[in-house]
């Protein structure tokens, strides 16, 4: 008998977008009993950071669409090419875990029967009443995860969602390694490498000695000036993955004891792997989705485009000590 494929549609832009939407997938997967098509874009690194999990058959990268009105004629082109992509899954059901109208029009375009979408704004016109969660247009919106959340609890009936942790690592690897995050976006997500040396001098204090600076390229300067700062400490070991590629990044993360760092992809993928995280945020306020959260705000919890620079480590020091014993890692 033919089976039914069903797509998921994340056109999230990162790695932390992407993880917090696992529960999302294992839901579908566990609901229908059948593998999904995924349909996201390649700055999330799906096809590298879900490559162990067990709930999807294939991963499709959406093109990468130009910006602006000059490109207004190859948007015509792109948009097209979704249709032609989404027709070519040949999937009986999509659901749309985003806001945007783009997806679910060309859903429609491509002849899917059920669309499932948020159905905020333009895109509630395209969407079945059933089959959305917004009722009236000018509805109050809700954060991406939780719209697509109650979602689906609606399409299937159930009060939760599953957890939103990856398929379980058998590694019986030692987690003697502490994740230093300075990777991040942007400046206002960057609490800054003075502050990191300081608490990874704390950590020497406490025995640490092997240390992962996560970094990008952009961090590669600040990677570099952490490490050279202990250089003369012997006892130490650190490792740099500002030339690594993700995968190489990931299979580290066997042996992490903990993160500590920006508010960031990586932090969504320590949180998702059980790895308690001690995470400082800038710009956005924290979405806790697992209890191995533990976010670290200004003092006035206002948060702007500046506010990680007013997040001092003298006061975020008694938060870690704090954290240490949450989590027993003293």
């Amino acid at each position: 008998m033919f089976q039914k494929k069903i797509c998921v549609i994340c056109p999230r832009m990162g790695m932390g977008d992407l993880v917090s939407f696992l529960a999302h997938f294992k839901t579908i997967y566990k609901q229908k009993k059948q593998k999904l098509i995924i349909i996201t874009k390649e700055s999330t690194s799906a096809k590298q950071i879900l490559a162990k999990e067990y709930f999807f058959e294939r991963i499709i990268y959406l093109p990468k669409r130009k910006r602006g009105l000059i490109n207004f004629f190859s948007h015509i082109v792109d948009f097209f090419k979704l249709c032609f992509l989404i027709k070519k899954t040949c999937c009986d059901e999509v659901f749309i875990l985003h806001a945007s109208k783009r997806y679910a029009i060309a859903s429609k375009i491509a002849g899917i029967k059920k669309i499932y979408a948020p159905g905020f704004r333009l895109q509630k016109f395209f969407i079945n009443s059933k089959n959305r969660i917004y009722n009236n247009f000018f509805d109050q919106s809700m954060h991406p995860r939780d719209e697509s959340e109650n979602l689906i609890k609606k399409i299937y009936s159930i009060k939760n969602l599953e957890e939103n942790y990856f398929n379980k690592d058998e590694s019986n690897l030692p987690k003697d390694t502490i994740l230093i995050g300075i990777a991040c976006s942007g400046d206002e997500k960057q609490w800054g490498v003075n502050n990191y040396i300081k608490i990874i001098e704390y950590l020497v204090e406490l025995k640490y000695e092997n240390f992962c600076i996560l970094a990008g390229h952009r961090q590669a300067d600040l990677e570099k000036k952490i490490i050279e700062t202990f250089n003369k400490n012997l006892s130490l070991n650190f490792i740099s993955t500002s030339n690594l590629d993700i995968e190489r990044i990931l299979s580290l993360f066997k042996k992490a004891k903990l993160y500590l760092g920006n508010d960031t992809g990586f932090s969504h993928i320590t949180v998702s792997l059980k790895i308690p995280s001690f995470i400082i945020h800038g710009d956005l306020p924290p979405h806790n989705y697992t209890p191995f959260f533990f976010p670290i705000l200004p003092e006035n919890n206002i948060l702007t485009r500046t506010s990680i620079k007013e997040i001092d480590f003298k006061n975020t020091k008694k938060l870690f000590d704090q954290f240490l014993t949450k989590y027993n890692l003293l």
